[in-house]
């Protein structure tokens, strides 16, 4: 009885480790989308200066699509090639810190 009421609570803190992973992976698939989408509704706001106010408030949907269909189209092909999380990781990274890359700067100090 004891056996299967902590297997039950360890199931419980799996499926909660499943559930953060997941939303953790659908939160960074959301940022790469939004980013496209956002710099896209900027650039149609900028519409609203120079048109009317219907004809502007199509071009700003008109641009929030077209950001929406870049950021899926941007996604998808991060999520297909390098991976979500590795993508992020690589722009968190620091690699003048981490050390990446003295091997390269080492070889071009030899051969100059």
């Amino acid at each position: 009885m004891l056996k299967s009421i902590i297997l039950f609570i360890e199931k419980i803190f799996e499926w909660h480790l499943y559930f953060l992973g997941y939303f953790v992976f659908l939160l960074l698939y959301l940022q790469i989308v939004v980013v496209p989408t956002f710099l896209m509704g900027l650039l149609g706001s900028i519409s609203y200066l120079h048109f009317d106010h219907f004809t502007a408030s199509s071009l700003i949907v008109g641009c929030l699509l077209l950001g929406l269909l870049i950021g899926l189209y941007w996604a998808e092909r991060t999520r297909r090639g390098l991976g979500i999380i590795t993508f992020h990781a690589y722009l968190l990274s620091t690699p003048e810190i981490d050390g990446h890359g003295t091997h390269l700067r080492s070889e071009t100090k030899k051969t100059t």
